[in-house]
């Protein structure tokens, strides 16, 4: 794989079945925002934040962190508007972009080990996409190559990143197991 890889974090939502934006949200002492961009930039310094919900307290939570922070006008049309707009600019801002990958901020027990992981499983098997397998389950943090970039931008409304992972077609396709213990933050009893 030539090229940047970039890592987008969508962290624009209100997260309504939480009953408060995560993404502010603290884990172990540290806003969830803030985890996961620490822990991408030890993967990748090509970095960024869309936000959206509370854009300028999640700038604030992300101050001193080399990041690019986007504002999605349209978050409430959902995360899939969000990674859209993470996607485009991405490739805006860097055009020799190679590869994105897709990391939520509700996931803390992600570390940059995993995304290590993804990264060098995606270039060194020239893949198109390079996915996590959880126990149950597959999705995000992923990977994509520009074979995906187009169907990233389309994305709209509370469909996410794992529509593409889960759809078969004919890219080349790799899953990277996750042996950590595995949390999502989604709803109140989660914290």
């Amino acid at each position: 794989m030539s090229g940047n890889l970039v890592i987008v974090i969508p962290a624009a939502g209100s997260s309504s079945r939480l009953g408060r934006p995560k993404q502010l949200v603290e884990f172990e002492g540290v806003s969830l925002v803030r985890r996961a961009a620490e822990t991408a930039i030890e993967a990748s310094p090509d970095l960024v934040v869309v936000t959206g919900c509370e854009d300028i307290a999640v700038r604030d939570a992300l101050k001193g962190i080399p990041v690019q922070v986007i504002d999605n006008p349209d978050w409430e049309k959902g995360m899939g508007r969000s990674i859209a707009v993470g996607v485009q600019q991405s490739l805006d801002l860097f055009p020799e972009c190679a590869g994105i990958l897709i990391f939520l901020c509700d996931l803390p027990t992600i570390d940059s080990g995993h995304l290590k992981r993804l990264i060098k499983k995606h270039g060194l098997e020239d893949l198109d996409l390079a996915y996590t397998k959880y126990t149950d389950t597959i999705g995000v943090p992923a990977v994509f190559g520009p074979r995906y970039f187009e169907d990233l931008i389309i994305l709209d409304g509370d469909e996410g990143a794992k529509s593409i992972i889960g759809r078969g077609d004919d890219g080349r396709k790799m899953s990277v197991d996750f042996t950590g213990h595995f949390e999502d933050i989604d709803l109140p009893e989660d914290l």
